[in-house]
């Protein structure tokens, strides 16, 4: 079928205003679903793409204009007339709205005069039509209008940000920047969607000026005085809002605080819940959480306050202009009153929505604030690169730092150095490379080997000297970068397929095999961070995507730590060696047997270049002995890693075809049931729902009474009417309704607030408690968004529609009864009104429904988009792929810009039609009272007409309201989904569990990852005596680290169990399982937090503890050189640990563990042989008496081991002594020897005394 097209440009005006161009594709989207293959295409007006081109140019020249950049500037200049345009209809619907208040005054009068003909009750009949049925059409165009212009506005600036972050210095995603940019995007931009109720702010003034004439002509200085007093709350509503605003700004600091932290939790989730730090989260984040609904309730109640000033603000005013016009001695005449109550409807609406958009103007100016401040950002500055230059890379004395420190550029400047010693982390690099040569940096922990490859990618600050790089860069970081999406996807990364240079990278790359293992091969998809590969996978996907790119320069970091032996053999030889010949490649890797065959070495120690030369003179520099040790190079280039057959048998597809779940449009759930739960919530009883129904009904009848008393104080005499009964009656009404007004809004935002902060928790808990396999499938982004986006809108949008739709759903109630008592003829004419309601809604709010739950899952795409590219960074600029990012991000704010309008549209049509049925209705009332005149009451015929009016404005305010809340709480539905996510298991049981031995037991276990996986353990068993150090060696993929997972129960065994201690591991809870042993995994995950919480999130621990335990790992000297000691943020206040450098926090924190069993998986690849050599002997000193389990491709971390075992394809193909194994030339172990090259296997056989 054709996909829908939205006709808005080709239209008539006449069609816009009837919006009949909906009927067309109301009947194509009742046969097609809405999703995102049939959103319908944008019109040329409405494109985002010219739009954005306009917006680059004005900012460009505002920033070269002003030396404050004023990004509101940029957007009066850009959409100033547009706005005025949408505004303009809506000038002359409020106008209208007072005509019809005066033609309330005229009908009594027709109704109260016998000598009138009967023409003018039918002139008044078709006066009341047309200024009802014209003025919903206006009202609803400059709707449509608004919010188009919002559409294009909000996906403009999203656009403007999302390219920024290409162009940021990564050092300003230090602290809480990154929680901030993410809550920009998922948040203040669609804050952007309430700039809809500003525009009242410019139409209010008109309709109060008409509101002064009218009433000044017909009740002289009483009505003036009257409607001044109904004014004179306004600059009090406006000083409460500061304040309003102000909880808005400190709300914004603590909900980036909630976001940063649940980054956090769903990035680090694993090493969470293998040391069972989950409570510690949870906590952190109800904490952030109940900061928040502090502040909401705090601007709940001032709002409450604005909104009882505003709800009861009628009463009083009636009563300040009916008490003067009787003390001036004037009769109180049916048609006054009834003039007064309808245009003090209206204007009591409006005041409302005029308080509303200047409240949300102050939030929208405080988004586009931090938005300015974000385009403003200061951007990384540009790689020097100099194509004419012969040397490919060129250093020259250069000092860098991760800190903003000026350039010294002058003589002025000598000393800069000296007093920012402690800021720059390199000092005085100076070398230069031929084309073609390999340059291999190494140095111990904390050298700053990774902040070389930084400074020269123009990613951290360089302070004196520089350098010169004469062809752009590919680089691959220690820390792999992947993207959701297919393993080919992830090495192309954007560039044009070549089939024989691809083939020949993944040879290169050792991914050939691997991509047997996977059903799909590299059709595989992975999530973000490639949370479905193993750490060895990972590092060889992100280095083949350096090799494809075929670019002449290479920043290779430490890609050889994340494998074994030969896979690093074959790394080296087949591709750093073959494939990148010719090329010039800076190699930076702690395994110094590949030395000798480098071009060129470069040696860092502490932030300063100790050696640079080739490998003969290296080998009589002192620098060797540090960085070699006891390995004892001959001085005569050796081949290492030499090539060697490896004869492996077939391995079964240990994967299943791998799939990243799409996100689901929400599922159909009865409405009922999700109300219900949603504010279940927010009540412990039902009585307290009882009481706040009760509540809302009071307060709506003493509404009603305030309209009633009126007419029954103007049907008495002048003479009673003098007395002093009426008013004091009606003062006593106004002050129940003040008094049932507080109750009423008091009691929903109360309800609301504490729904929003206890969903929100629920979620929380859902999501940490759930298994890993969540966050396999689910990308971070989307995870981030439901707790960004959508607590945003339960917090705020769908709070305010909640009260917003009460208010309207009773008034419109009351009104309906009121009219229907005063004229029961209108009990006929109502069902008109419920039929064209029931019609609208039957064929619009699936389709409405669809377009807002599309509308929120696809700014999951973009969050997880924004949340990779901060990630991956400095990848993406040093490939040159920024284009591709933002045409892939613009991609994705295009789907979103359609479902929005789609909702939109739909929304307004919606909104229009049973608009245009409550005018039918309206109308019918008019006709039966003007037509039976003599047969009614005129005062009663006032109260009807004015809550006519009253109805009227209401009817279009409701309608969107109740679709709107409908639709939003897909949010409530979405975080409910979340909240019921099946737990892991229990965390503590009745069983007693206590491991005080550490004896391990395998018992034939087999495990997979999902049930549809092949198993990835298939049958492993083996025993590990208390106290043993046992190594668990095997290839890439072997199953390595798939016996952590088992063993602390990540991942439960399908079939066997394992035994601790002789008893049965899976009787004990969760937390008694895992607090009972210690983990140091493969990828160091540091939290943003201070060093203390990174180490003891309990604060189980004194500081002397910590510090000892930071002191074996020779971190104690960094945070003693802190102003805050423990307290300070890492990577919150410039403190950037280097991989090895994490890797030993990690190593603390076992350390303070002191647990009987303790794992290691790659705890060592990526630190330096004397930091290994460290680790083993802190293991040794430390860990005597435990159970050591080791996981390494470096054999030399666990040739000293009391056992070894030898994984392959899950199962155990060996095990015993590292002698014992070694002797045998012919097992798995003495191969893996042989592989690491004739140096490596020299040494290590000479550790196992074998000659």
């Amino acid at each position: 079928m054709e996909k829908p097209k939205f006709p808005y440009n080709t239209s008539s005006i006449v069609a816009d205003l009837l919006m009949t161009w909906s009927f067309p594709m109301i009947a194509k989207y009742q046969k097609l679903e809405v999703n995102p293959s049939t959103l319908m295409d944008i019109p040329a007006n409405l494109s985002l793409d010219s739009l954005y081109e306009k917006f680059s140019r004005k900012w460009k020249d505002e920033l070269l204009k002003n030396p404050k950049p004023n990004l509101l500037r940029v957007l009066y200049k850009i959409f100033g007339w547009e706005y005025f345009f949408c505004i303009l209809p809506m000038v002359f619907s409020y106008i209208f709205l007072l005509c019809q208040s005066v033609l309330v005054m005229f009908s009594i009068r027709y109704m109260n005069s016998d000598d009138v003909d009967d023409y003018q009750g039918a002139l008044l009949i078709l006066g009341f039509a047309g200024l009802m049925i014209i003025g919903s059409l206006c009202n609803n165009l400059s709707g449509l209008r608004i919010v188009l212009l919002i559409g294009r506005l909000k996906n403009t600036l999203s656009r403007a940000v999302a390219n920024k972050i290409l162009d940021i210095k990564l050092t300003e995603f230090q602290g809480n920047n990154k929680g901030k940019v993410i809550n920009l995007i998922s948040t203040d931009m669609e804050l952007l969607e309430l700039f809809i109720t500003s525009t009242w702010m410019w139409v209010l003034p008109i309709y109060l000026a008409g509101a002064f004439i009218v009433l000044g002509v017909v009740m002289g200085p009483a009505g003036v005085i009257g409607l001044i007093v109904s004014t004179l709350h306004v600059p009090l509503i406006l000083w409460l809002s500061k304040y309003v605003l102000r909880i808005k700004i400190s709300l914004t600091q603590i909900s980036d605080m909630r976001i940063k932290t649940i980054s956090n939790l769903i990035e680090g989730i694993r090493i969470v819940k293998l040391y069972g730090w989950e409570e510690p989260f949870i906590k952190y984040l109800c904490e952030y959480k109940k900061q928040e609904f502090k502040k909401f309730m705090s601007s709940g109640f001032i709002n409450g306050c604005l909104k009882v000033l505003i709800f009861s603000g009628t009463g009083i005013t009636i009563f300040t202009m009916l008490a003067l016009y009787n003390a001036f001695g004037h009769t109180i005449k049916t048609e006054i009153v009834y003039l007064v109550f309808s245009i003090l409807f209206q204007t009591q609406y409006s005041v409302d929505t005029v308080i509303t958009g200047a409240r949300t103007t102050l939030l929208l100016l405080t988004a586009i604030k931090r938005c300015n401040q974000c385009l403003l950002i200061p951007e990384k500055s540009h790689i020097p690169i100099e194509e004419s230059q012969k040397r490919p890379v060129r250093v020259n004395h250069a000092y860098f730092s991760w800190q903003d420190i000026a350039p010294a550029n002058s003589k002025t400047d000598s000393n800069l150095l000296e007093d920012n010693a402690n800021e720059i982390c390199l000092n005085d690099v100076n070398f230069k490379l031929k084309s073609g040569e390999l340059l291999v940096v190494v140095g111990p922990v904390g050298a700053g080997k990774s902040s070389l490859l930084m400074g020269l990618l123009g990613e951290i600050n360089i302070v004196q000297g520089d350098y010169q790089l004469n062809h752009t860069v590919a680089y691959a970081s220690d820390e792999p970068w992947l993207v959701a999406g297919s393993i080919k996807e992830n090495i192309l990364m954007g560039l044009e397929y070549d089939e024989n240079v691809y083939n020949e990278t993944v040879a290169a790359c050792a991914l050939a095999k691997d991509f047997q293992l996977f059903e799909a091969g590299d059709e595989t998809l992975v999530g973000d961070r490639g949370i479905t590969l193993s750490g060895g996978q990972k590092a060889r996907i992100s280095l083949a995507r350096a090799v494809y790119s075929q670019k002449e320069i290479l920043f290779l970091d430490d890609p050889l730590s994340a494998v074994d032996a030969e896979v690093s053999g074959i790394l080296f030889n087949e591709c750093i060696k073959k494939a990148l010949k010719g090329k010039t490649v800076i190699l930076v890797t702690h395994q110094v047997n590949i030395l000798s065959q480098a071009d060129k070495i470069l040696v860092l120690d502490a932030g300063s270049q100790i050696f640079f030369g080739k490998y003969e003179k290296f080998l009589q520099s002192p620098a060797a002995l540090a960085v070699i040790g006891e390995i004892g190079f001959e001085k005569h280039k050796t081949h290492t890693g030499q090539e060697t057959e490896k004869k492996v048998g077939e391995t079964e597809k240990v994967f299943a075809k791998q799939k990243i779940d799409e996100e689901e449009i929400v599922k159909t759930v009865k409405a009922s049931t999700i109300y219900w739960r949603y504010f279940k919530y927010g009540f412990k009883w039902t009585i307290v729902l009882i009481f706040i129904i009760l509540v809302l009904l009071f307060s709506q009848a003493s509404y009603l009474s305030i309209v009633y008393w009126p007419s029954y104080w103007s049907r008495q005499s002048s003479d009673e009417q003098d007395e002093s009964y009426y008013l004091w009656m009606f003062g006593i009404l106004v002050g129940v309704l003040y008094i049932a007004g507080i109750f009423r809004i008091f009691s929903v935002i109360m309800l609301c607030n504490y729904a929003n902060r206890d969903l929100h928790n629920a979620a929380v808990r859902g999501i940490t408690e759930t298994p890993t396999v969540f966050f396999d499938k689910n990308p971070t982004g989307r995870i981030i968004n439901r707790f960004t986006k959508d607590v945003g809108i339960i917090d705020e949008p769908m709070t305010h529609m909640i009260l917003l739709g009460s208010d309207r759903s009773l008034f419109i109630l009351g009104s309906v009864v009121m009219m229907c008592v005063v004229n029961p003829y209108l009990i006929a004419f109502f069902p008109i009104w419920i039929i064209v309601a029931i019609c609208v809604f039957k064929y619009t709010l699936s389709i409405t429904k669809g377009f807002r739950s599309l509308e929120l899952v696809s700014r999951s795409p973009i969050i997880t988009c924004i949340n990779a590219m901060i990630n991956g960074l400095s990848t993406i600029r040093s490939m040159d792929m920024q284009e591709n990012f933002k045409k892939l991000i613009n991609g994705l704010i295009v789907e979103n810009y359609k479902s929005y309008i789609g909702y939109h549209m739909f929304l307004r049509f919606s909104q229009l039609y049973v608009d245009l049925g409550c005018v039918l209705l309206t109308i019918a009332n008019v006709s039966l009272i003007i037509g039976t005149k003599g047969s009614l009451n005129p005062s009663l015929a006032g109260v009807s007409l004015s809550l006519t009016c009253g109805l009227l404005g209401n009817s279009s305010v409701w309608t969107k309201t109740m679709v709107e809340i409908s639709n939003l709480m897909a949010s409530a539905q979405r975080l409910l989904e979340y909240a019921d996510l099946k737990p892991e298991g229990a965390y503590e049981t009745a069983n007693k569990f206590a491991i005080t031995k550490g004896k391990i037991q395998f018992d034939n276990v087999f495990m997979k990852y999902r049930e549809n996986f092949d198993y990835a353990l298939k049958g492993l068993s083996f025993t590990i005596e208390p106290g043993l150090k046992v190594g668990v060696v095997g290839r890439t993929g072997a199953g390595k680290s798939s016996i952590l997972q088992v063993l602390f129960r990540l991942v439960n065994p399908a079939q066997g169990t394992i035994y601790i201690d002789d008893q049965d591991y899976l009787v004990a809870g969760l937390h008694q399982l895992r607090k009972q042993m210690s983990v140091i995994p493969q990828q160091a995950i540091i939290f943003n937090a201070t060093f203390r919480d990174n180490l003891d999130p309990f604060h189980e621990h004194s500081t002397d503890e910590i510090l000892a335990a930071l002191n074996e790992v020779n971190l104690s000297g960094i945070v003693s050189s802190l102003s805050n000691g423990l307290e300070t943020y890492i990577r919150g206040e410039g403190i950037n640990l280097s991989s090895g450098q994490k890797q030993l926090v990690c190593l603390a924190r076992a350390i303070l563990r002191k647990n009987k069993v303790v794992m290691m998986d790659e705890a060592t690849a990526n630190v330096d042989n004397e930091t290994d050599n460290m680790i083993n002997s802190i293991v040794k000193t430390k860990f005597e008496g435990c159970t050591l389990l080791i996981i390494a491709h470096r054999l030399r971390t666990i040739i000293d081991s009391d056992k070894i075992l030898v994984v392959s394809e899950g199962i155990c193909k060996e095990e015993g002594k590292p002698a014992d194994l070694a002797a045998q030339e012919d097992s798995f172990f003495r191969k893996m020897i042989d592989h690491t090259g004739v140096e490596e296997s020299k040494y290590l056989l000479n550790k196992l005394s074998i000659f």
